[in-house]
């Protein structure tokens, strides 16, 4: 990207990071937008002042000497504290600074980047507590996952560790970590305060960053952050590290102090795709690799295309930003690849001057795992693990929609209340593993007897409900009869240690005379209970 002088700053400008850059003394000479935004003040009000102008004192200290500590001994400097944002609140940041040069190998002050991880740390701490679904997760996510144990060994790591390191998961577990990933010079050392922490004789660096050796002999940086894995007498059994791959963030805070003519690289290390797009043609003039990989298309298919072609396939023949004037600032949107799949992302659209004349700059950040797993987890929110049926949550959000569905249409429902039948002996006299397989029996034949369109649940314990959602072929005689038939037959070829009872109460629901859900559950409860009563007898 041969650009003009003014592009670097421009570019710095439209990072959505904050950056910020100090004089030797540790007054702010100059700041990018998002540095503005997070702090809340304008850049009047930052230019020419200290940090004790625009933060609390207890956090201008921190800062101050951190400052003072890299101009004692330039170079990189990396560290993780709190700022207070533009709206009042604490946010955990990992910043990045660096001294520069100007003359004389004089240093006169620094940049720095300031990396939002608040919500990184929220994750890690669901992640912990979803103990039951944890390796499906770590697998998906997109940091490191290691456990170790008592003698250093690996007992867990997850595909993105293995991915980073180029192992197979079945080389590493067992092997001790540190003699496969760190290297000989600072082995023993690390090992040594390993073993400190795991006595109890030393306390646990929550946050530190080194550098892991691949299988291939690359070096990579993470930044790792580690909690203890206790027993439930609270004795330490091992230690979890949750790692993240920085290596491309530190080249690029690099790159960003060196000269113009390595500002294509800094764009080709970015994971955000970026188009530069003339305004009055609208036709794509500029792009980086990712956006190629984006797309899935070669970059000559690309540039000279219009835009609309894959950013604004919605708009064709008018651009909403550069004819109407609308400003994108992290805003959910689409593109689409030649084969018409969307991608979701997130993009963020801004000026810059290329060749001579102000262009725009649309940067996007592919979401499409997020976007997965916010899905995933939505299903998981409603979804019986047992069973893979609907859970008590997922029946009464679905019920109470079809109960309004039906009361505007005029047809009526039909609910059925199930219990499976001396569900507490069997789990007494042959094991709750046994009593377990006997209620996903209770779903199989439940799925056989009713339909796929109707909603089946497992409410908890031994209970189970159905909405049919038509009532058409759905009479309460028909479905008991249908049912019995069901268990029988399971009865007669599953050769299981049990017997599998089922009693049932159904009701219809008739819109002309409407009754809440509550109500009509309660109805097909009695019923139930009156079936299994006279069972008894």
């Amino acid at each position: 990207m041969n650009d003009d002088s003014e592009t670097k700053q421009d570019l710095i400008n439209f990072v959505p990071v904050p950056i910020f850059y100090k004089d030797a003394r540790g007054v702010y000479t100059g700041c990018n937008p998002a540095f503005e935004r997070f702090t809340g003040l304008g850049k009047n009000d930052i230019i020419g002042r200290t940090v004790y102008d625009i933060a609390p004192k207890h956090l201008a200290d921190i800062y101050q000497q951190k400052d003072r500590e890299l101009f004692e001994n330039p170079g990189l400097q990396v560290y993780e504290t709190e700022v207070r944002s533009a709206f009042g609140d604490l946010r955990k940041t990992t910043f990045y600074k660096a001294t520069f040069l100007r003359s004389e190998n004089r240093v006169d002050g620094l940049i720095g980047v300031i990396i939002d991880v608040t919500e990184h740390r929220q994750i890690e701490k669901i992640l912990k507590k979803e103990r039951d679904i944890r390796q499906k997760y770590m697998d998906v996510a997109g940091v490191i996952f290691v456990a170790l144990d008592t003698h250093q060994r690996i007992t867990m790591i997850n595909r993105k560790g293995c991915e980073v390191l180029g192992y197979h998961e079945s080389e590493l577990m067992g092997e001790n970590w540190f003699d496969i990933v760190i290297e000989d010079t600072f082995r023993e050392k690390i090992k040594s305060g390993y073993n400190q922490v795991i006595s109890g004789n030393l306390e646990l660096v929550n946050y530190l960053e080194n550098q892991v050796i691949t299988k291939t002999g690359e070096t990579r940086a993470i930044s790792w952050h580690n909690a203890v894995l206790k027993d439930d007498n609270g004795h330490i059994t091992g230690m979890l590290s949750s790692g993240q791959d920085i290596t491309e963030q530190i080249q690029t805070l690099q790159a960003l102090l060196e000269s113009e003519d390595r500002l294509r690289r800094i764009l080709d290390s970015l994971q955000s795709g970026i188009v530069i797009i003339d305004p009055d043609t609208h036709r794509i003039v500029d792009i980086n690799p990712a956006i190629i990989a984006l797309l899935e298309i070669p970059c000559e298919k690309i540039i000279g295309s219009l835009c609309h072609n894959f950013m604004c396939p919605w708009e064709k023949g008018s651009s909403p930003i550069t004819d109407e004037g609308q400003a994108i600032d992290r805003a959910e949107r689409v593109i689409i690849r030649p084969d018409g799949k969307e991608i979701p992302v997130i993009k963020t659209v801004s000026t810059v001057k290329f060749k001579g004349r102000p262009h725009r700059v649309e940067m996007f950040l592919d979401i499409s795992e997020r976007k997965r797993l916010e899905k995933e987890l939505q299903a998981l929110s409603v979804t019986d693990q047992l069973t893979g049926l609907q859970n008590r949550r997922g029946f009464i959000s679905l019920a109470e929609q079809q109960l309004k569905v039906a009361d505007r249409t005029r047809k009526g429902l039909v609910l059925s209340f199930l219990d499976v039948d001396g569900l507490k002996q069997i789990n007494d006299r042959m094991g709750h593993e046994i009593g377990d397989q006997a209620i996903i029996d209770a779903a199989g034949i439940l799925r056989k007897t009713f339909r796929v369109s109707d909603i089946i649940s497992r409410l908890g314990g031994d209970e189970f409900a159905v909405l049919a959602l038509d009532n058409s072929g759905a009479h309460p005689d028909a479905i008991t009869r249908r049912l019995r038939e069901n268990i029988d037959a399971h009865n007669a070829s599953s050769q299981r240690a049990y017997t599998l009872s089922i009693s049932i109460g159904t009701v219809l629901y008739d819109p002309k005379t409407p009754c809440s859900l509550d109500q009509l559950m309660a109805k097909a409860d009695r019923r139930m209970y009156r079936q299994k009563n006279d069972k008894r007898k």
